[in-house]
């Protein structure tokens, strides 16, 4: 959010989602408070790299108009092969039972 602010995006333009658990119920949130206002045509989400595929696939499910942008966050091989993993599964998952 600092990034963006100092780069000059206004402030009304950026959300910083905390309410949420899960990535579907964000992309869920996302969606009902944005996707119907004209102003947002297509929304950027940042994100770790690890866990934009996921994201991207959940946008499409739900038709929003999503740019993926991967944040510079470095994680050591053993977390990131962890990571990977998991996210691996969880995207079977959500292609399988939309969850």
């Amino acid at each position: 959010m600092r990034y963006l602010e100092k780069l000059g995006v206004d402030r009304s333009f950026i959300m910083v989602e905390e309410t949420t658990s899960t990535t579907v119920q964000q992309i869920q949130l996302i969606k009902n408070k944005f996707s119907e206002d004209p102003k947002y045509r297509k929304i950027s989400i940042v994100s770790d790299q690890f866990h934009m595929a996921r994201i991207m696939e959940m946008s499409k499910f739900f038709t929003l108009q999503t740019d993926g942008i991967a944040s510079d966050y470095k994680l050591k091989i053993e977390k990131l092969l962890y990571y990977r993993l998991r996210e691996s599964i969880a995207l079977l998952l959500f292609w399988l039972f939309a969850i």
